[in-house]
């Protein structure tokens, strides 16, 4: 099964005013660095980390922060829409 990137879970349209396709994603991996430093809960930002910048599968995340595999799919859950929002907000 072929993971998907932080980017393509959110679905999120590219900044309007931004015409270069690098620009756009440079921007969007700073803002995202940002939000999840800062925006997140402590478990929410453990588990996107280590879902999605350090590749680990929902089981091995379960086991390594000893919660449940449903608390890390509802921690991803919940930290995905709390990027989107941030990011919704800074675009305007």
């Amino acid at each position: 099964m072929k993971r998907c990137s932080l980017y393509d879970s959110l679905k999120f349209t590219p900044f309007e005013e931004y015409e270069d396709e690098k620009c756009w994603q440079k921007k969007a991996a700073e803002l995202l660095k940002v939000v999840i430093s800062s925006r997140l809960a402590r478990r929410q930002k453990q588990v996107i980390v280590l879902y999605y910048y350090k590749g680990m599968r929902q089981r091995e995340i379960a086991k390594k922060l000893g919660i449940s595999e449903s608390a890390v799919s509802h921690a991803k859950i919940a930290a995905l829409k709390r990027i989107k929002l941030y990011l919704e907000l800074l675009r305007r």
